[in-house]
């Protein structure tokens, strides 16, 4: 795919919340792409589809724990945010 993509760094998730979080940190980057036509490559092994964020809520209770505090603490927070005129921090 030869459409630009902007990857920004967010931040450094820690989850307490489970064994398996405990010994693992998660890193958070936002990927801005041009196009919908970014895909999964290795499809055998997964699939995925570009959803809203108003969307994404459907599927929150089937989300990881690290996924579930991103959509809290970053994609709802900066919704928020940017409804009122403001930059996400």
């Amino acid at each position: 795919m030869d459409d630009r993509a902007d990857l920004n760094f967010i931040g450094i998730i820690n989850d307490e919340s489970n064994s398996v979080s405990k010994v693992h940190l998660g890193l958070l980057y936002e990927l801005e792409v041009q196009s919908p036509e970014y895909r999964v490559l290795e499809s055998e092994k997964m699939t995925a589809k570009w959803v809203s964020e108003n969307e994404l809520r459907d599927y929150y209770d089937g989300l990881e724990t690290w996924s579930q505090i991103v959509y809290d603490q970053y994609i709802m927070k900066k919704g928020i945010k940017e409804s009122r005129g403001q930059g996400v921090k």
